[in-house]
């Protein structure tokens, strides 16, 4: 494991003591050495024990959930997660992680894990949603595999100003709450003479949030902090009021994600971005998404929160209508967006008299009420053979999201990239022999693979 000076922290008041936090770089389960080459160095470990010259600490991480069962920690910040079965549970793990310093992984088998422990708006983990006050990992085996299940008992996770949650490989499902049905991530504190406390941190890859509801806002999520999305899908949420999918307060990206089937009182049934939020979106889907007023894919409050490329919006709804000409209203955009290109809006507000006025440039494709755009995408799966269990919308080969994406707006290079559900990011789809991004979470998968290479030349002519 390579150490770097930024794992080496002095100690508040003193030059002399340092502590060495190699905590996200030894997430894996096992042994660890760490080995001090200095002749008479004069540290001493957190024990006191000196550490001699040429001396070496050795340690096991064992950082699996043995059980299912939703037990707390018997003794907090003794370093050791266990019950009082003496098994290591979740909310154990958690517990643990909270009241120690450093970065923790905890890694979940396969099985549900469903929060059994009643008590709502407690902070501690003990009761109730599990609250993350450190920087946390969460690591599970697939996103069918591993289920963490509130069961309407509170929502699933509640992520405090200054701490970090990553959650891999695993599904996010069953809670109900006000706001933050499935996640709640808080925003920043300001302090009195006191450096400002930075908002949550939220990130997820190959994960799926379904099924929570909030009261009001953020069926799925309710982010004021910072939101980062690969590989995801947000999906068949249900909030009171705005943001099915996610209420986003904060700044937020998505890349190869999902957002579907989602359902919201009011606004956004998708995402709605407010107060100042910012969403930045490259190759998403936003699908049958529904809105009791505006905003049934896409809504913000303002102009230019959302950035968009690459992205297909399509086949959301509003019950709402515009008066007197009964056309709809924001079905799948609520507010300019600033788009970097190629993307796919079904239907474009009738009051957005341009593409230039919604924000659109010239690559970007969209249809009226009269005339929509021909679907890109089928309805929500999960599970399909061969894929890493995300949901998603399978791309329709003849419907015009294949191929359609630019190679250019994708982050980094798509050449040996995964899409969604882990399969290849570049794919030629559609057979025209020019190989280019598709739109959306999921590339289409063909049954002839087409070989991709760079041929370096001869300068020899050998």
């Amino acid at each position: 494991v390579p150490l770097t000076a930024s794992m080496f922290v002095a100690t508040p008041g003193t030059a002399a003591q340092y502590t060495l936090n190699v905590g996200n770089v030894t997430g894996e389960a096992g042994t660890y050495v760490v080995s001090l080459i200095a002749a008479a160095s004069g540290i001493k470990d957190t024990d006191t024990s000196l550490l001699v010259a040429n001396a070496t600490d050795t340690w096991v991480v064992a950082n699996a959930v043995t059980t299912t069962l939703d037990t707390a920690d018997t003794v907090v910040g003794d370093g050791i997660a266990k019950d009082s079965n003496n098994l290591t549970s979740l909310r154990a793990s958690v517990m643990e992680s909270n009241a120690t310093a450093g970065d923790d992984v905890i890694v979940l088998g396969i099985g549900t894990y469903t929060l059994t422990r009643a008590g709502r708006f407690e902070n501690d983990s003990v009761f109730g949603d599990l609250d993350i006050k450190g920087n946390l990992t969460i690591r599970g085996a697939g996103a069918s595999k591993t289920i963490i299940n509130a069961a309407q008992l509170d929502r699933v996770f509640h992520i405090f100003p200054g701490a970090s949650l990553t959650l891999e490989n695993l599904t996010v499902t069953g809670g109900e709450a006000f706001d933050g049905g499935g996640i709640f991530n808080e925003g920043p504190i300001l302090v009195t003479g006191s450096p400002t406390i930075a908002g949550g941190k939220l990130t997820l890859t190959n994960v799926n949030v379904r099924n929570n509801e909030a009261f009001n806002q953020g069926g799925g999520i309710f982010t004021a902090g910072t939101l980062t999305v690969t590989g995801s899908a947000i999906a068949q949420n249900v909030a009171g009021s705005r943001g099915g999918a996610v209420n986003n307060t904060g700044t937020s990206s998505y890349l190869n994600a999902t957002l579907s089937a989602n359902t919201s009182v009011s606004r956004g049934g998708g995402i709605f971005n407010e107060s100042g939020a910012f969403a930045g979106m490259i190759n998403v889907t936003v699908a049958n998404n529904a809105a009791g007023s505006r905003g049934g894919g896409i809504g913000s409050d303002v102009s230019f929160a959302t950035q968009l490329a690459n992205s297909i919006i399509e086949r959301n709804i509003t019950d709402a209508l515009v008066p007197v000409t009964n056309r709809s209203t924001n079905k799948d955009l609520l507010g300019v967006i600033l788009s970097q290109g190629n993307n796919s809006i079904q239907v474009l507000d009738a009051r957005q008299s341009t593409a230039t006025a919604a924000g659109l440039q010239t690559s970007d494709k969209f249809g009226r009420d009269a005339t929509p755009l021909a679907n890109r995408t089928t309805a929500l799966q999960y599970n399909a053979t061969g894929n890493n269990g995300v949901g998603y919308n399978a791309l329709i080969l003849n419907g015009g999201g294949v191929d359609s994406g630019s190679n250019a707006l994708y982050p980094v290079n798509p050449l040996g990239q995964f899409d969604a559900i882990g399969n290849p990011r570049l794919i030629e789809g559609n057979g025209d022999g020019i190989i280019s991004i598709d739109q959306g979470a999921v590339e289409y998968q063909v049954n002839t693979p087409v070989a991709l290479f760079v041929a370096t030349p001869n300068p020899a002519g050998l």
